[in-house]
């Protein structure tokens, strides 16, 4: 026993020190408080599907658009969401995120070059620039199926052009002879060509339920099936480029992973939603995240230094890139540039791409050991972790009083307005619903449409025919922020009288005649 754990300790070179780090830094990163107020209904539709035992296809949460069809694309990731809740609450919510997080880097970790240094360095530096957008939400499965795609791609890419192929059903002793595997054993299929390609399907069900970024995935295979016949069309062959006969199997996959899209509640309806969200006015003018990238904010410079010094190693190489990275890094990084949004998509392409080019350029690798000075900083990094996350808890429960009306909602209920048709803020619907108030709106704006949004928004921002667009649904009170300008002239119209307030939020109720 003493000579295993001696070993063990041994064992903990600065290499897989570095490794473990990395994993602890991407967990430790993403701890951070619950700020996305669409977080609630994605929990309530995660409950409901939990207690009803199906999945809603029509709105069953506003008294606005109630019965209205609802894609509920995102199903599956409400029910993990809902279950985490159960287990844990908010703190088992946010341990899963950053456990997602953590695996999408240490996925895109696998598929780097230049490991560990070099390549910890780009992960690290895609870490920072996707950072962004991190949080408990559904985009986050996304993001870490993006990065299992990419790895499939590229393991594909490798066995296809290794120049020493080996049938899936031998391995090699140590003379260098095959040696014939078990034909029996299941796990042959798991390692063979047929069964890596059959990967993309079966995850690409599981995707299609989590989050409408699947078609992210589709767009992977297409772009590498374009890349590489391009390639060969024009004699840009680099040593990673399939052959024909490679390519054609991999659109057979991509044809698979199409089919496997329509395994979901709404059936075909899923293969033009992304489209719906991507041209979707009213998302992309209110919705912050839609944007493009504001340089003038730091937050974004690590996503600039990602992408112009990816480009400025790809274009500097001394040998010629491969023709598929480049479509990618470029395709992807143009969406980032277009919406804040897609600079995720754009890290789990830029960070294998950037570390292949770094071991072309030939960055050099230590090879230093210091055993117990490893375990030290290991330790240390632990215990960082650990006081991080309380600290995020303890600010995330004091951060719930200031940013939601709980206050209000105990008048609500104690002068029973429960039931009453509510006109509310937006950023406050979700919380509504998880509460079991029938809202005026929440974040699904797929429900309701850019023609209601706007409506809505004219009546929030006091646009002329604010009044007329307040009134169209004839709502029985209001709650609104306390410092909202809606506030100001509900104050002065004799029609409403307002019943409630305190520093976050405030009531209006419509007087009867």
């Amino acid at each position: 026993m003493s000579e295993r754990k001696s070993k063990l300790r041994e064992g903990l070179t600065t290499r897989r020190l570095l490794v473990i780090l990395l994993c602890i830094a991407g967990f430790a990163m993403a701890l951070r408080e619950i700020h996305d107020p669409d977080l609630w209904w994605h929990l309530a539709t995660g409950r409901y599907i939990w207690e009803q035992r199906q999945i809603p296809r029509v709105d069953v949460f506003s008294h606005t658009m109630r019965g209205t069809r609802w894609y509920t694309h995102e199903w599956l990731a409400e029910v993990i969401f809902y279950g985490l809740y159960r287990l844990g609450g908010e703190a088992a919510l946010i341990v899963g995120a950053a456990g997602i997080v953590a695996l999408t880097l240490m996925t895109l970790y696998a598929q780097c070059q230049s490991r560990p240094y070099a390549a910890a360095f780009v992960v690290i530096l895609g870490a920072v620039a996707s950072a962004i957008t991190w949080g408990v939400r559904p985009q986050m499965f996304t993001f870490l199926f993006a990065a299992l795609y990419m790895g499939l791609i590229e393991k594909y890419r490798q066995r296809m052009n290794d120049q020493k192929q080996i049938s899936s059903t031998d391995s090699i002793d140590e003379d260098g002879q095959k040696i014939r595997a078990n034909p029996f054993n299941p796990l042959n299929f798991l390692h063979s060509d047929v069964g890596l390609l059959c990967a993309f399907p079966l995850l690409m069900i599981v995707w299609v339920n989590a989050h409408g970024g699947y078609f992210l995935g589709l767009a992977l295979l297409a772009g590498v099936i374009c890349g590489d016949g391009l390639a060969r069309l024009v004699g840009w062959v680099s040593p990673r480029t399939l052959s024909w006969a490679a390519l054609r199997a991999l659109g057979i996959a991509l044809g698979g992973c199409v089919l496997a899209t329509l395994i979901n509640p709404n059936g075909y309806h899923m293969l033009w939603y992304p489209f719906e969200t991507l041209t979707s006015s009213a998302m992309q003018t209110y919705i912050q995240e839609w944007a493009s990238p504001n340089f003038h904010n730091s937050d974004f410079w690590p996503f600039a230094a990602l992408l112009l010094g990816g480009a400025a190693l790809m274009v500097g190489l001394h040998h010629r890139p491969d023709l598929t990275d480049g479509l990618l890094f470029f395709g992807l990084g143009g969406a980032g540039l277009l919406s804040a949004r897609h600079i995720p998509l754009f890290v789990v392409i830029a960070v294998p791409v950037v570390s292949r080019a770094l071991t072309a350029a030939k960055v050099p690798q230590s090879r230093r050991n210091f055993t117990a000075l490893n375990w030290a900083i290991l330790a240390l990094a632990l215990l960082a972790t650990g006081a991080r996350l309380y600290v995020v808890l303890e600010k995330n429960r004091a951060d719930r009083a200031t940013r939601y009306p709980q206050a209000a909602l105990a008048y609500i209920e104690s002068h029973g307005l429960r039931d009453a048709a509510i006109y509310n803020s937006y950023k406050w619907g979700g919380y509504l619903v998880w509460q079991d108030i029938p809202v005026f709106i929440d974040g699904r704006a797929d429900v309701y449409g850019d023609a209601f949004i706007e409506q809505f928004l004219t009546a929030y921002f006091v646009r002329p025919g604010w009044r007329a667009a307040l009134d169209a649904y004839r709502p029985d009170y209001v709650l609104i922020e306390a410092r909202a300008t809606l506030a100001v002239l509900l104050d002065e119209a004799p029609e409403w009288e307002r019943v409630y307030t305190d520093d976050v939020s405030v009531i209006f109720v419509r007087e009867t005649k």
